[in-house]
């Protein structure tokens, strides 16, 4: 999955040369198909987002961000290559290939990534429970040496 962040760069370049090269008349780009602008503007706006989230959350084991990662590929990314795959505009041979190679990547980030922030969490919350115990032990030697060292002179 570590090649997907290059993987996703050539694949949006590929598509938007593509739809340059389909749609671009003089000066203006005439697509009829509104829910594909749509999609793709916004996948340009949330792949970086999704990508520095995926990286950050996976490197410094950071539970928010990682699952901002998982929801932004469930989201907008999956809506945006699955509409391209199912729409079938363009129907050549190397534009499915493309579109599989992606869909397979996607799917396997959605179930590696739903899988990381389940053990993400568990580790988390056993290491958050481990350290109030230790704290908690801590703080009972703390108050037991302050009750049991006080010296009283007899009187």
């Amino acid at each position: 999955l570590y090649y997907n962040f290059f993987y996703s760069w050539c694949w949006i370049f590929t598509w938007a040369v593509w739809l340059f090269y389909l749609y671009w008349q003089g000066l203006k780009y005439k697509d009829d198909d509104v829910v594909r602008m749509v999609l793709m503007a916004f996948w340009l706006l949330a792949e970086p987002v999704r990508l520095a989230a995926g990286w950050y959350g996976n490197l410094q084991e950071n539970l928010p961000w990682l699952l901002l990662f998982v929801i932004l590929t469930i989201a907008p990314i999956h809506a945006t290559i699955w509409y391209i795959y199912i729409a079938g505009f363009d129907n050549m041979a190397w534009n499915k290939a493309l579109q599989i190679s992606q869909i397979i990547l996607m799917e396997a980030e959605v179930l590696f990534g739903i899988v990381a922030v389940w053990r993400m969490y568990r580790l988390q919350k056993e290491q958050y429970y481990l350290f109030e115990f230790a704290m908690g032990q801590r703080r009972a030697a703390l108050q037991h040496t302050h009750t049991t060292s006080s010296y009283h002179k007899p009187s």
